[in-house]
């Protein structure tokens, strides 16, 4: 039986449960009971979630803390854009240095910004600079790619499928329905992987 990681927010929470289903067959999926935060926080358990699991797969999904603003209203996200660059490089590296195992990169999942932002005004919580995912995914993608890390579109395929039909009214995290269809992206990213690994 192979071993798989899914590293994550609570979006992965939400969406471990199908993908584990979905790989039963070829794969024992395991990943952090809580979520992972930003990459700041992945850098610092990386060694005893990941490393130390000795994974044939690692699939990591981390973005939507690193996005947030520190305080509403303020410029500055909570992890700059040139850092999380190097938080995912030095995630990468290290994943490849000291394990055998294939890699995937998720890209981070849309918000549907004004519904996220009245969920946030409700709860107190922090604004959001609504480009700020695509530049950060396409930066996260320009250091995967020269080190042979797969990219699993997922911010495409839910902006493909359709936010409305798949996002929760918080704008930010997804319906049952829509956790179900990630979790089976997931699974098929991690199966073409493992079949690579045979």
């Amino acid at each position: 039986m192979k071993r798989v990681i899914l590293i994550g927010d609570s979006i992965r929470l939400g969406y471990e449960p199908a993908a584990r289903a979905a790989l039963a067959d070829i794969a024992a999926v395991t990943g952090p009971a809580e979520g992972t935060q930003h990459t700041a926080n992945i850098l610092f358990h990386l060694w005893s979630w990941v490393i130390t699991q000795d994974p044939d797969v690692v699939h990591i999904n981390s973005g939507h803390w690193d996005t947030r603003r520190v305080i509403r209203g303020e410029e500055g996200n909570v992890i700059p854009l040139e850092i999380y660059r190097e938080n995912v490089h030095r995630i990468l590296t290290a994943i490849r240095r000291h394990t055998r195992a294939r890699i995937i990169w998720a890209t981070t999942t849309p918000l549907m910004i004004p519904a996220y932002e009245q969920t946030q005004l409700r709860m107190g919580g922090t604004s959001r600079d609504p480009d700020s995912i695509a530049r950060y995914n396409e930066a996260a993608c320009a250091e995967a790619a020269p080190l042979g890390v797969t990219i699993n579109p997922l911010h495409r395929f839910v902006a493909r499928r359709g936010p409305r039909r798949l996002m929760h009214a918080d704008g930010a995290h997804f319906t049952p329905a829509g956790y179900d269809a990630l979790g089976r992206e997931v699974a098929r990213a991690v199966r073409r992987e493992l079949a690579h690994a045979a």
